[in-house]
Parts: C-alpha cells; structure tokens; sequence
C-alpha cells in the first residue's frame, strides 16, 4: 500500500511520491468524482500518519479530479478547478509541503487549462 511504500522510501533516505489514481474511465458526475476522491484522499492520508510516515518528507502526486470520459453533462474548467482545491483543502495535511498533478489521460490542452485554472 501506498503508506507503506513512504515509510520504506523514507527510511531509505528517500523522498517518497505517493500516488493514488482514480480513473477517468466511465459516466461519472464530477460529484460523484469528488466524493470518491475525497475518500481515497482522506484514507491515504490517514494510512500514512498511521503508519509514522513523516509528514513534511513526502509529496502527493493524484490526479486532476474529472467526470468520467462518458459523463453525459458538461463542466467549466473553472468549476473542475475549483472542485480540486475545495478537495485539497478539505484533505490535504498542512504538514504536507507539496502536491502535484497527474494529467491522467486528459488531452495536453485539458490537462494545461484545468491547471492553469487551479493555479489562480
């Protein structure tokens, strides 16, 4: 498990990028990406602290959180955007100093705006 490999990373000297993916396969809602991802956040971080992985030593790297390829309504790159950083802040440890991005098999045009957008 991801908490897990942090702990052996760290112990090795190593800074450990932990990863969870959720895939973009499929017709979810963006809500319903938001409540998966939020509940993949929260166990991951707690696993992590569960298992002494020291905090500040380790960075995420997830997904962009997206409505599946075959969800049927339409979103802003504004309300993706703002649906990653309302998830971040309502998961992400304030011991953490970093998180990153997977572009998750979004277009380069895609992945580059919704970024761009969550920056702001």
């Amino acid at each position: 498990d991801l908490a897990r490999y942090a702990l052996i990373c760290q112990s090795e000297g190593l800074l450990p990028i932990v990863e969870p993916d959720v895939s973009l396969s499929g017709s979810h809602t963006l809500e319903e990406a938001v409540a998966v991802n939020t509940k993949v956040l929260s166990t991951l971080f707690k696993a992590m602290t569960d298992h002494g992985v020291y905090m500040p030593g380790a960075t995420l790297k997830s997904n962009i959180i997206n409505p599946g390829k075959e969800c049927p309504i339409s979103y802003s790159v504004e309300d993706i955007a703002k649906t990653n950083v309302a998830v971040l802040e309502a998961t992400f440890p304030v011991a953490m100093k970093a998180a990153n991005y997977l572009s998750g098999g979004q277009t380069l045009e895609d992945a580059a705006a919704r970024l761009s957008a969550i920056n702001k």
